[in-house]
């Protein structure tokens, strides 16, 4: 199974966080973040998007306790032979190789150059092109997912 890092600018859309969290429910890859993406997350989410800091501790405290085995640590740092664009990014190649993950989803893939991701065996997809390739590799297990999904919704209830 595909083993994911989840970068922090992906739990900012909580809608596309619901359906990553549902498809790994339903065991169609296996997602990992750490503590220090979820409090850049957490910094965004306030700083930026400004909502509530009482919501957003309850929403990334609800996601860090799914599954303990999710949360992965960047420690130890990632060794110099990586080199990013930010240096801020260390933290998120470091978490992603130490949990053994296979690629890293984020939006910003320029802060991810393939050729430095595949010196550590990594690489960087868009949330898109993931789920369009797990939706195309596992239809009738995405559609389910999905469909179970929109169902939970009521509050604003949702179609497909």
């Amino acid at each position: 199974m595909v083993v994911t890092f989840l970068d922090a600018n992906i739990f900012l859309h909580t809608w596309l966080t619901d359906v990553l969290l549902t498809f790994a429910d339903h065991h169609l890859f296996d997602p990992e973040y750490s503590d220090d993406v979820l409090e850049e997350a957490r910094r965004a989410f306030v700083d930026v998007l400004n909502k509530d800091p009482i919501w957003v501790d309850r929403y990334l405290s609800a996601i860090r306790n799914i599954k303990p085995y999710y949360l992965v640590s960047s420690i130890p740092e990632l060794t110099g032979d990586v080199v990013l664009p930010d240096d801020g990014d260390r933290h998120v190649v470091a978490a992603a190789y130490n949990g053994n993950a296979d690629m890293i989803i984020t939006f910003n893939l320029k802060d991810f150059p393939a050729n430095q991701l595949a010196k550590i065996g990594l690489s960087a997809r868009h949330p898109d092109m993931f789920l369009t390739s797990v939706a195309e590799a596992y239809p009738e297990r995405a559609i389910k997912a999905m469909l179970e999904l929109v169902a939970s919704k009521r509050h604003p209830p949702r179609t497909m």
